[in-house]
Parts: structure tokens; sequence; C-alpha cells
């Protein structure tokens, strides 16, 4: 499970984020306030997943994207993710 990848969090937590938040994309977009409002999960936990996740979406690609596939990956991960994540 993707979510087993974060820092302190095994099976037991994974299943208690996706109960919370419904999907991965939830969580990942999730500050550490609300990660550590989910039973199980401290301020501690919440603090190290937001480092490793990190709280910013990358900065937008210098010039055109040339690779349509990436340029359409990259939308799809950050541009519409943009405001929710900030």
């Amino acid at each position: 499970m993707i979510l087993q990848g974060l820092p302190g969090v095994g099976p037991e937590r994974a299943r208690a984020f996706l109960d919370a938040f419904g999907s991965i994309a939830a969580v990942m977009a999730a500050d550490a306030e609300r990660l550590a409002g989910v039973d199980g999960i401290g301020s501690r936990v919440s603090g190290d997943i937001t480092k490793a996740i990190g709280t910013e979406p990358p900065p937008d690609p210098p010039g055109e994207v040339s690779d349509p596939e990436l340029a359409e990956r990259w939308q799809g991960t950050w541009g519409k993710n943009r405001s929710s994540r900030r």
C-alpha cells in the first residue's frame, strides 16, 4: 500500500488514514493538523509525514513542457490541486 511508504505508517495507520480521508490523494493533500486528527496519529508522526511529502507543490516547470504525456501528468498531479495544497 502506498501510504505505508510514509514515515511511521504501517498497515493499521494506513487503514486509519483511508477511513478518515477516503483516498490516498486526500491524505497526501492534508496538512499536519488534519493528519494528527486521525485516531492513532500524533503531531510527531503527522509532522514527519508532511515533511516527507512536502507542504507545497513544486514550482511550475520553466517554459513549456515538450512531452505531452509529462505535461498531462503534471497538470493531473499538481495543476488542479494547487489551491487545495497551499
